[in-house]
């Protein structure tokens, strides 16, 4: 929860937290002390239990710190919001003005006299705020206006005028709308902030209130027709129900309707003439965006589905990819992280970026479901964004270090289960593709992308071109996946540009759909384990290996950067296992024949 607390001072400061601590001046233990309220909140109990000479009591149920000059600076400097509060049931242990004022003036403080009257409820609730103004306290939180005011029926009067206001009888507070005309009609009123504090909430509550958006994507059960998406908007469009054959869905909360263009067109003028932000999916200008190297279409593409109000900060970011022309995959990827940390400062409506939040944010990751690579992505996005994008913030990553990386052994078939496997694939492209994958250890991302012009037959090379790494290299080409892409390419009579070709022509094949012909054969093959295609190129390393190949050619023929990356083969190889010779074996043990039997 983002606070944006103001104060009658000027000084005004933004609060990542997830609740406000109550304060109350308790006699305990023979003593005046401070009791500190609060649901349980595991971070914010941390920060208590820093506090100097802070105990619980359970008594009182709460927090307590010595009534202290020295106590209440650490509550205040701990930038946990707080309230001095007073209630009916315990006014003894309330605190007054006068009370916070006496721990700011004394070192310390006596207990009541015996004589002193407790049983009145003379305290009242404390604030920045002088006793004498009418507005005591103001608080911006999510979109709302939260506000404490000495009661009167003129201003109950004023503020019931106000858009979205209401009286909130737990908090003992006024809450409205925070929009533009309840801000201006505020700050007319009471005039509590200053110009620049007045633009800082003005620029906050038009980043809050999105525009409205209309999504048109295709059906995926019917190829005639497509379906509307209304976001950011409650009012339901009521002219729609004039257009013909269309069908409301009140689970999805989208319209159907059919795929005639000239209708399409008129809807989309007319959504664009209502303010709404029109992105329409129905058609895919950028099919073939991953197979040609177009940055223009490139740069359109990551910038199609970026919300209106993060689309300049979304094109500095991208660009900056663009220009040191990153990997298209890792292009994606970074954009992806960014668009999910601009619209997490945008719901947090969080305006001033520093290393804190970013630590915050890393920890909301972190604390999901997600792997190491999810947490190193979004931290690599980061990383780049803050010290290539805009150094000028001074965000820095010293004190937010990069997740373990688990250091696990690649999976090995073992030569058997790769002769099964591929005797139990019958198609004849699927088949070279695998093989591709064994008998050059070339990834699945690298055997889709494969052209004709990089088959060399005389020196029975495959370049690879533009690998993991925009890395170049060349692999051998073994006789058996010689013949096998002879008899491919003469069987399909391949003329184009990709040797794989998808469903759709001039498209190559995907990653995806040869990673389902792999499961298929291992289910055809009775081979249970649980195995990926990337476990082939695995195999042909670890199978070189045990040959007797020389390390380095293997990691040139990888591509691997640092032989490191390349050694872990030796850990699951058997070249050097069979040599060793167990302890065990050295014992001379008399072998059993039978249970309880040695000879």
């Amino acid at each position: 929860m983002t606070y944006f607390r103001l104060s009658d001072d000027g000084a005004h400061k933004i609060i990542i937290i997830k609740q406000m601590i109550l304060i109350k001046k308790i006699y305990h233990r023979a003593a005046w002390q401070i009791g500190i309220f609060m649901d349980y909140d595991k971070d914010i109990i941390e920060q208590v239990r820093s506090f100097p000479g802070r105990k619980y009591s359970k008594s009182k149920r709460c927090w307590y710190m010595s009534y202290t000059k020295e106590s209440w600076e650490a509550i205040k400097s701990s930038g946990i919001p707080y309230r001095i509060i007073n209630d009916a049931i315990e006014t003894r242990q309330a605190a007054t003005r006068s009370d916070i004022i006496d721990i700011d003036s004394q070192a310390e403080s006596k207990p009541p006299s015996k004589n002193e009257k407790v049983s009145g409820n003379h305290s009242k609730d404390i604030s920045t705020f002088s006793e004498r103004s009418v507005l005591h306290n103001i608080v911006y939180n999510k979109g709302l206006f939260i506000l404490q005011i000495s009661y009167s029926i003129e201003e109950i009067r004023f503020l019931k005028k106000l858009k979205g206001a209401y009286w909130n009888k737990a908090e003992m507070r006024w809450v409205c709308r925070a929009t533009i005309d309840n801000l201006d009609r505020i700050q007319e009123r009471y005039q509590s902030w200053s110009s620049a504090e007045v633009s800082m909430i003005r620029s906050l509550i038009e980043v809050s209130q999105k525009s409205p958006r209309a999504i048109l994507t295709m059906a995926k059960d019917d190829k005639d027709g497509y379906i509307l998406r209304i976001k950011n908007n409650s009012m339901p469009i009521q002219w729609i129900k004039r257009e013909g054959h269309r069908s409301y869905d009140p689970k999805t909360k989208s319209w159907r309707l059919p795929n005639d263009e000239t209708s399409k067109q008129e809807l989309i003028t007319r959504l664009e003439k209502d303010g709404y932000e029109v992105i329409n999916r129905t058609t895919n200008p950028y099919a073939t965006v991953k197979y040609k190297e177009d940055w223009a279409t490139r740069r359109a593409y990551l910038m199609d589905r970026v919300p209106r109000q993060h689309k300049h900060r979304m094109a500095l970011y991208i660009d900056a990819l663009l220009r040191r022309r990153y990997g298209w995959s890792t292009m994606q990827q970074y954009a992806s992280a960014m668009l999910r940390y601009l619209n997490y400062l945008e719901q947090q409506g969080i305006i001033k970026e520093d290393t804190s939040v970013v630590k915050t944010y890393m920890s909301t990751i972190a604390n999901r479901n997600v792997g190491y690579a999810v947490i190193n992505l979004h931290q690599s996005a980061l990383r780049y964004l803050y010290y290539k994008v805009s150094p000028e913030m001074g965000v820095t990553f010293e004190m937010i270090p990069r997740p373990q990386k688990p250091h696990t052994l690649p999976k090995v078939i073992s030569k058997g289960n790769v002769k099964r496997l591929f005797n139990h694939v019958t198609n004849l492209k699927h088949l070279s593709m695998l093989y591709l994958a064994y008998g050059g250890g070339i990834r699945s991302g690298e055997i889709v992308h494969l052209k004709l012009k990089d088959i060399d037959w005389e020196r029975k090379q495959i370049w690879i071109r533009a690998g993991k790494g925009n890395k170049d290299r060349v692999v051998m080409m073994a006789k058996s996946i010689e013949r096998i892409l002879r008899a491919y390419i003469g069987e399909y009579k391949l003329c184009g540009t990709w040797l794989f070709e998808g469903q759709q022509k001039g498209v190559p094949y995907t990653s995806g759909s040869l990673a389902k012909v792999f499961k298929r054969g291992l289910a055809k093959a009775g081979i249970s384990e649980h195995y990926t295609l990337h476990s082939l190129r695995h195999s042909f390393a670890t199978h070189l290996l045990d040959a007797g190949t020389d390390i380095r050619l293997i990691q040139e023929l990888l591509g691997h950067k640092d032989i490191k990356t390349t050694l872990i083969y030796t850990h699951v190889s058997n070249k050097s296992l069979r040599n060793i010779t167990s302890p065990l074996d050295n014992l001379d043990l008399k072998k059993r024949t039978k249970e309880g039997d040695m000879s």
